[in-house]
């Protein structure tokens, strides 16, 4: 696949993750693309945009070629088996977080679980608990890299 036109720069997490996660977790990959398919039909909704489009389109190519090959399982199960994926990155990034360990591969962590907990909710909704994991990750990665970045270690 070619790459995403600059329009959709804010959302190209969800395919970096799904091509790191399309030998590993095939159905976490496949809802990270499905996840960035959505977001960006929002943004080129009523707009003149031709390249989007077409990459869009060959995105949801690749979605339906994928598609017969996830297992067979309900919407209910892809989305504990994402969400159990984003809960163990989760509690590694924490643990490393909590010990004062961070590093910027605790952040990249921190990303990678907020990334799959948005795609979880492609699926369904997600619970408060979750939501407020989803808002602590995306807080500590800021700020993790925030402190790198000013030299400082992260708290």
């Amino acid at each position: 696949m070619s790459k995403p036109p600059a329009l959709f720069k804010p959302f190209n997490k969800y395919l970096i993750q799904a091509r790191k996660l399309d030998k590993v977790h095939p159905v976490a990959a496949y809802y990270c693309r499905y996840h960035f398919l959505q977001k960006g039909v929002a943004v080129v909704k009523g707009k003149n945009e031709p390249e989007a489009k077409q990459f869009l389109g060959g995105l949801m190519g690749q979605l339906e070629k994928a598609k017969p090959q996830l297992p067979e399982q309900s919407k209910e199960e892809k989305q504990e088996s994402i969400l159990e994926l984003a809960l163990n990155v989760f509690t590694i990034a924490d643990n490393e977080d909590r010990a004062g360990n961070a590093t910027k591969g605790t952040a990249i962590k921190f990303r990678t679980c907020s990334t799959l907990f948005e795609a979880c909710s492609t699926l369904g909704d997600i619970s408060e608990d979750v939501n407020e994991k989803l808002r602590y990750a995306r807080w500590k990665q800021v700020d993790i890299m925030k402190a790198i970045k000013e030299g400082r270690k992260p708290t």
